[in-house]
């Protein structure tokens, strides 16, 4: 499954000073976001906001929705990493179904995660390219699931695997959404009962598989 980047950032930093300048722009951005709300946010808010002249700011995007897909698609980058280790690692892939999915959950925790999860409510369908992004996250998420179940000899139709899939990944991101806006305490409490939802409904396929 290949993905067309974007092209959200114009140029990409390749040394260590425009690398720590295009972080600042993503973390003001963020930031931003989560105080004011999209619509309030702006180029030159979050240049003051990043400390820096907004030419610089122009050098590297065209505008605030270009920075929200670049730190969007680095995210969703980032997760995909995960899903291909959990393809490849010998050591993972020689667990059986609960303890491999065990680890895939833990591993879904990129640092920020809550934090981005958090910006990222209500943007989604913002604008285009993220509503595209989103559609390529998605179906990678549910092509990862059904190359498990069939290892795994999950029983059922693999258009059953495939609801499962599809009604997993949009809980998950309802989750993390959730558990971003509450205080750390409670947050972990909505994800662990996500968790719990999460290996029964797994478990009607794959519980007594190898």
């Amino acid at each position: 499954m290949s993905f067309k980047k974007t092209g959200a950032i114009l140029r990409e930093p390749q040394q260590e000073r425009t690398r720590r300048l295009v972080e600042n722009i993503c973390s003001a951005t963020v930031q931003l976001v989560l105080e004011k709300g999209v619509r309030a946010v702006n180029t030159n808010a979050i240049a003051k906001h990043a400390g820096i002249d907004i030419s610089s700011l122009y050098r590297f995007f065209r505008n605030k929705e270009a920075i929200l897909v670049y730190i969007a698609e680095r995210w969703l980058t980032d997760i995909r990493q995960v899903y291909d280790r959990f393809r490849s690692d010998p050591e993972l892939l020689s667990l059986p179904w609960r303890p491999y999915f065990q680890h895939l959950l833990y591993n879904w925790r990129l640092p920020s995660q809550d934090e981005l999860y958090a910006c990222m409510i209500g943007v989604w369908n913002y604008f285009p390219d993220l509503e595209k992004l989103d559609e390529y996250q998605r179906a990678y998420h549910v092509t990862f699931f059904l190359e498990q179940f069939e290892r795994f000899g999950a029983r059922g139709s693999r258009k059953e695997w495939e609801l499962l899939a599809t009604y997993l990944y949009h809980v998950e991101d309802a989750v993390h959404e959730a558990a971003g806006i509450f205080n750390p305490e409670d947050g972990e409490a909505i994800r662990n009962i996500y968790y719990e939802s999460f290996f029964q409904q797994v478990g009607r396929f794959l519980d007594g598989a190898k």
